[in-house]
């Protein structure tokens, strides 16, 4: 089996932990957000059984 993403089981812990970021986490999103580092970030993203607080997902398209 493969690395399950955002298992539906921890929905409410990953937006939980999305509506009570700490100051850091809001300044660091602040910059973040909206592609203006050139790549799209997600918040409290699951990867396995780890909620991960930032991640960019990059496809390789051949």
């Amino acid at each position: 089996m493969g690395v399950l993403f955002n298992d539906p089981i921890n929905l409410s812990r990953r937006r939980a932990l999305r509506n009570e970021m700490t100051p850091a986490e809001v300044v660091l999103w602040n910059h973040l957000k909206g592609k203006q580092m050139g790549y799209k970030f997600r918040r409290q993203q699951g990867i396995g059984p780890y909620i991960v607080d930032f991640t960019v997902l990059q496809r390789e398209w051949s």
